[in-house]
């Protein structure tokens, strides 16, 4: 027959692990210790998690040898050790090998009135409950350097936490807070996108999707062409857009001169960014023309308003993009293309070609020809037949240009409209 000997037992004022050792092995238990007299201590475990079979010890200090203290299971008074310590008295219960019907409210009390509780739960399996968890995130770009991903959980035993980031790369999080079985775990300067966080105790896996939004305040881009003006920003989905004009030459520093129309809401293609849309909306230039514009728009974060710009006279405007050199505008086209980033890219090129009159309504193709060309005919809105002159002159001019630096933006179908 094994003989067990008591490893490590001292006296304590607060929780004490005692361990017994036989020749089957190494075997320890917490002794749980409350003091009355004094608030609840973050020492003191306001819930113990337990599985069956595995034992249960309570200890429980009064500071008047001279005063009655016992503990009490469900309101029902319990048997237990008495020992006296100086002037302390402690009352000690011990279950050696708990089930289920000893999950319940364990309280002590003294007969001055004093009293401190713990919750016992005793259960068949493992333990995952997610207590805080921000499964929508959004943050500002000034705060990604220093912020947290996080997660809180109650688990037993005790759990282990891994992050599957946009990419699909796995991260093991250390763990930042562990007392009496709440969990923290953290991944700290994240990339926006979408996460999965798995968390494991023992044989129980519990999975969580959270999505992580950066963003910054919109930066607006404002144009006009013969036809329209055009506003341009990044932004994540837009729950309203706006125009705000001004008729010239009114004071429009005098709010009152401003009148704000609504913009449509539309279907807006992806950036380069989780959760950022590229923006792009119209007005009709007949609309504006001689008057101080804005574009704005309201997403989650806000409301933000591009700086006003004032829309010359539409007649104007056509002469001046009419006797532009063909050359010119080539020399825009290969400088936006040579330094910009490619979603950036798109946008300013299309902007450019809707400056030009080239193009009616595409915003984000792969490759132009895509636009131009789809099902290998020529976009309705490309070519305008009853368009005569320089301006007609100057699209054909410019096709065959794109065509001549790219071979990927043309199709067959283009040429024969730029000859």
């Amino acid at each position: 027959m094994a003989v067990s000997t008591l490893d490590g037992f001292n006296y304590q004022t607060s929780n004490t692990n005692c361990c017994a050792t036989n020749s089957q092995g190494k075997e320890c238990a917490l002794i749980y210790h409350y003091e009355l007299g004094k608030p609840m201590r973050e020492s003191e475990a306001p819930q113990i998690l337990l599985n069956p079979g595995q034992s249960l010890a309570l200890r429980c200090k009064a500071n008047n040898k001279k005063t009655p203290v016992e503990w009490f299971f469900n309101n029902t008074k319990l048997s237990g050790l008495k020992t006296l310590w100086y002037a302390s008295v402690f009352k000690y219960f011990s279950i050696e090998s708990v089930s289920e019907h000893n999950s319940g409210e364990y309280v002590c009390k003294s007969e001055d009135g004093q009293s401190k509780a713990t919750q016992v739960q005793v259960q068949e399996e493992d333990l995952i409950e997610i207590l805080e968890l921000n499964e929508n995130v959004r943050i500002w770009e000034k705060e990604k350097a220093t912020f947290c991903l996080h997660v809180q959980v109650l688990a037993y035993p005790k759990p282990q936490c891994d992050w599957i980031t946009p990419i699909g790369t796995k991260v093991q999080s250390d763990e930042t807070h562990d007392i009496w079985n709440n969990h923290t775990f953290k991944l700290c300067n994240p990339e926006p996108g979408q996460y999965q966080i798995q968390l494991r105790a023992d044989k129980k896996l519990v999975t969580k999707n959270l999505s992580l939004c950066v963003t910054d305040t919109p930066k607006f881009t404002v144009l006009q062409n013969l036809h329209e003006v055009t506003c341009m920003t990044n932004s994540s989905l837009p729950q309203a857009l706006s125009w705000k004009i001004c008729p010239l030459p009114a004071n429009c520093t005098d709010s009152a001169m401003w009148k704000e129309t609504s913009g449509n809401l539309q279907e807006f293609p992806d950036s380069g960014q989780f959760c950022q849309k590229n923006i792009l909306f119209f007005k009709a230039c007949s609309e504006v023309h001689n008057h101080n514009v804005q574009c704005c728009l309201t997403n989650l974060d806000g409301s933000y308003c591009s700086e006003p710009i004032t829309v010359k006279s539409c007649t104007f405007m056509f002469h001046m993009y009419t006797y532009l050199h063909d050359e010119v505008l080539i020399h825009l086209y290969l400088t936006i293309t040579s330094h910009w980033k490619v979603h950036t890219m798109t946008i300013l090129c299309f902007s450019l070609l809707r400056l030009l009159g080239l193009l009616g309504h595409g915003t984000d193709t792969d490759v132009l020809r895509a636009y131009l060309c789809p099902a290998g005919q020529p976009h309705p809105s490309t070519f305008h037949p009853e368009e005569k002159g320089p301006l007609q002159l100057l699209r054909k001019t410019l096709i065959r240009k794109l065509c001549g630096i790219n071979q990927s933006v043309c199709l067959g179908c283009i040429l024969p409209f730029a000859q």
